[in-house]
């Protein structure tokens, strides 16, 4: 039996995957199953975007990934699965920037220890002071290495805090772990 967190990520898919065939069907007027450069034109100003003949070569360009003169639907689909991850990036980074800037209580750019230490513990976790400083040391990555232990602290200091960019690399990078 597949889970249901699986059926609801396959009829996410399905119904996304339809929706850029229909989109991928406007685009292309004659049916031909590929998308010209004048139907990408005609499309587009149909949108209220008219770009200058530089510009549309340019995103023709782009887009026809092989070269061959011709927009396929895997091309196609490629290029808007791209940008759907770019724009879902954007929004994940834009909450992240919400979130550390209401952490961020003395309005410095840098979470203190103090500071991640008060959010974890809003969030009803329980944390340790050395286990909270670790944790900032991680987001720091001293020396371009995370550490192995809070036992590989030095001093257990974390001089200037964690800027926006540690904490959304750090949390970036281990979201999916």
């Amino acid at each position: 039996m597949i889970p249901e967190s699986e059926l609801e990520s396959k009829a996410i898919y399905d119904q996304q995957l339809s929706e850029l065939k229909q989109a991928f069907g406007a685009f292309d007027t004659d049916g031909s199953g590929t998308i010209a450069k004048d139907e990408l034109q005609a499309c587009l100003n149909k949108m209220g975007v008219h770009p200058t003949p530089a510009e549309l070569d340019h995103l023709y360009q782009s887009m026809d990934k092989d070269g061959d003169g011709v927009i396929t639907f895997q091309e196609f689909l490629t290029v808007m699965t791209d940008e759907f991850e770019e724009a879902e990036l954007e929004h994940e980074l834009e909450e992240m920037k919400q979130f550390f800037t209401m952490m961020d209580k003395d309005g410095s750019g840098r979470l203190s220890p103090e500071e991640l230490k008060n959010a974890i513990s809003a969030m009803g976790v329980s944390i340790r002071d050395d286990e909270c400083r670790y944790l900032c040391q991680q987001m720091i990555m001293k020396g371009g290495q995370p550490l192995s232990s809070p036992d590989d602290q030095e001093g257990g200091e974390v001089p200037q805090g964690i800027s926006f960019n540690d904490f959304a690399t750090f949390l970036l990078k281990y979201e999916d772990h």
